[in-house]
């Protein structure tokens, strides 16, 4: 029989599918790993290396802009810097790792924040390094989050691909999992991630709309993870319960249908 971990691990969550995914979890903290300030420095004697970036997300107010930084156990920060013109802001990930020292096997997936002094608007978002255009998302295009179970921080914002992930930590009752919250455009529900192959399987609607739950459970019938998913108004939305510690439980279906049901997408 396959044990609880082992079925955890199996369960596909839609939050999972694409940048960073299941492997690149927030991990424990790194030195030096806050996003910089005003006044920050690099750290001594660790090698300065540019990361492509290829995704970001862009606030509904047009001037902050977030991306994923990846990196491993000798990753000491992070620095993401913009440059402005009339027509471009070019964005330039720079990675600070240490060389030639034991590591940790473990890989990283951070956030780093940028403020412009204008809105984005109109102006091309280009990868400094490449040259390349860097698809964003735009954030007055986020559907809003009317009701989650009481103690949810703040959402803490990721990329995925050309999505948005928001996760929701209950940091008051640490035995509660995570809320992952995505927004992704396009009809994702025919793909391989909503279609795992274990776990139960029920139908039911979003606003109206077909949506499917995926509930997995153990051998001794304690709920692992779940995710509620549909399509609408040309985004594919999905709510899910998945722990990342261990002895973390996920809220049950029927709380994450609330969830769902109090989301209000865009207007078209």
């Amino acid at each position: 029989m396959m044990s609880a971990r082992s079925a955890a691990v199996a369960l596909l969550g839609v939050a999972c599918a694409t940048v960073g995914g299941c492997g690149t979890q927030p991990s424990p903290s790194v030195p030096g790993s806050r996003p910089p300030s005003a006044g920050w420095k690099s750290p001594a004697g660790a090698t300065a290396e540019p990361q492509p970036l290829r995704f970001a997300l862009v606030s509904a107010d047009g001037r902050r802009i977030t991306v994923n930084a990846e990196g491993g156990g000798c990753t000491a920060d992070w620095r993401l810097v913009p440059t402005e013109t009339a027509s471009t802001v070019t964005l330039r990930l720079t990675e600070y790792r240490y060389e030639g020292g034991p590591c940790a096997a473990v890989a990283i997936l951070r956030q780093r924040t940028t403020t412009l002094q204008s809105p984005l608007a109109a102006r091309r978002l280009v990868d400094g390094p490449s040259g390349k255009a860097i698809t964003h998302f735009d954030g007055r295009k986020l559907a809003t989050v009317q009701w989650l179970p009481a103690g949810a921080s703040a959402p803490e914002d990721r990329p995925d691909g050309a999505g948005w992930i928001r996760v929701y930590r209950f940091p008051a009752h640490p035995a509660e999992a995570p809320v992952w919250i995505e927004q992704s455009p396009g009809n994702l529900l025919g793909e391989d991630r909503f279609h795992p192959g274990m776990g139960t399987i029920t139908t039911t609607t979003v606003h109206g709309r077909p949506a499917g739950t995926i509930a997995q459970y153990d051998d001794h019938g304690v709920l692992l993870q779940d995710q509620i998913g549909w399509y609408e108004r040309g985004y594919t939305y999905s709510v899910t319960g998945r722990p990342t510690l261990g002895s973390q439980q996920p809220f049950p279906p029927h709380v994450l249908k609330r969830i769902a049901d109090a989301m209000r997408p865009p207007a078209a």
